[in-house]
């Protein structure tokens, strides 16, 4: 009898572990889609990081978002000429009948502008205050919205699991949602990296500079160490500042009026700007 006691708990005992390794496999699972996704987010920090073809780098963003507003209009003119003029500047901005009159050539004008216009930008700020500020910028932009993706995730795979009662795997759904959330977040990335950049006034970078370079910076807002953590604080760009606005320049020391011009530059009032984030 006792042997028939001590066979049934050793069943019961590797059915136990049996079930334990499945759910630690399907967490690995689950962990490398989120492994993928965030080696690729790391490649693009660490091209920032490098320094090296800063511009090369900004160009391809630039006409990868010029492609992909074209290609979304599907030949509406004026969709088109809303989406363009949300990066272009003002000045700069594709007209609407521009657009009917150019057809299939819109997206080689709007990028040939946008070259000359960047260009430009880089001469009037000298080319090493202005590859430091796209550096700013750019990592702001990227680690801003990777945590806003990183929680949007959590929450998703927290949902994922309702869809099992339906008979679907919830393995299956969060990979087929987990990837079309990351392009998303990945155009989100270029759209607001393009628009900040050409919302940069060489007048006013050099004072922005000036104040960034005042503060202390700690080492996690320049590597990747501590941009998957969503609640303490560690990485600056965690204000959270308005979709479409410039990444911050400033240092959180600096004293600046509530009703004077923004440093960002982006001809606001502070406390309608980066002040209404603090």
């Amino acid at each position: 009898e006792s042997g028939m006691v001590t066979k049934a708990i050793e069943q019961a005992q590797q059915k136990v572990e049996g079930h334990n390794f499945d759910i630690r496999k399907r967490l690995v699972e689950f962990d490398d889609v989120m492994n993928e996704q965030r080696t690729i987010i790391y490649e693009e920090r660490n091209k920032v990081l490098e320094g090296t073809n800063i511009s090369e780098n900004v160009l391809t963003f630039i006409t990868k978002e010029v492609d992909a507003i074209v290609s979304r209009g599907s030949g509406n003119s004026e969709h088109i000429h809303a989406q363009l003029h949300e990066v272009m500047p003002e000045e700069d901005a594709l007209e609407i009948t521009e657009i009917d009159d150019l057809g299939a050539s819109a997206a080689d004008e709007a990028l040939n502008r946008l070259e000359d216009k960047y260009e430009k930008l880089s001469q009037q700020a000298g080319g090493e205050l202005f590859n430091s500020i796209q550096n700013w910028l750019i990592l702001d932009v990227i680690d801003y919205h990777w945590q806003q993706h990183l929680t949007a995730m959590d929450e998703m795979r927290q949902s994922v699991g309702l869809q099992a009662y339906a008979q679907v795997d919830p393995l299956v759904a969060f990979k087929r949602e987990g990837f079309d959330m990351f392009q998303q977040l990945q155009g989100n990335i270029q759209h607001q990296i393009v628009q900040s950049i050409f919302r940069i006034q060489p007048g006013k970078m050099r004072e922005a500079a000036q104040i960034r370079q005042s503060q202390p910076v700690q080492q996690t807002t320049r590597t990747n160490r501590g941009i998957d953590q969503t609640t303490n604080g560690s990485v600056a760009i965690k204000q959270k500042a308005k979709e479409g606005e410039p990444a911050s320049l400033i240092g959180k020391k600096q004293k600046v009026g509530r009703n004077d011009p923004c440093p960002c530059g982006s001809n606001k009032k502070f406390k309608k700007c980066h002040g209404s984030v603090q």
